[in-house]
């Protein structure tokens, strides 16, 4: 899934690259613009349609600096991704997206770990101001 000979947060020569963000959304317009947003800042942004997709492709030596998850996905759901996260002991910081907030699996995203269950459609800036407290970068 990455489109570069090198990893995301290293460039040819080993130097500290942009930080990356994993959008995982089945909705492809909705993946695509929310990319296009972290794309914007200077961050890397990769997208996958499906929970196992992402996890499959997840390599913990070279972890995403935040993933962006929506809570409804065919397959896995958005909580099972996160207590997969979980038991990998990933520590990757997770925020949910959805639009169905007061559903059933907006309180176990936040027991499996979430940092914050967001409502879509979400504005851009709130979004990049709460990635980039994920990030650290304030």
């Amino acid at each position: 899934m990455i489109d570069k000979a090198t990893h995301p947060h290293e460039s040819a020569d080993a130097g500290p690259m942009r930080p990356c963000v994993v959008v995982v959304d089945d909705d492809a317009s909705v993946a695509d613009a929310i990319s296009a947003v972290i794309e914007s800042q200077g961050w890397h942004a990769k997208v996958y349609a499906t929970g196992e997709d992402f996890l499959e492709d997840l390599d913990l030596d070279h972890p995403p600096d935040c993933v962006l998850l929506d809570l409804y996905l065919p397959g896995l759901t958005g909580v099972d991704v996160l207590w997969s996260l979980t038991d990998r002991e990933a520590g990757i910081p997770v925020i949910v997206l959805t639009a169905r907030p007061e559903g059933p699996l907006s309180v176990p995203a936040i027991q499996a770990g979430a940092l914050e269950v967001m409502t879509k459609p979400v504005r851009s800036e709130v979004l990049l101001e709460r990635v980039q407290d994920a990030l650290g970068e304030l």
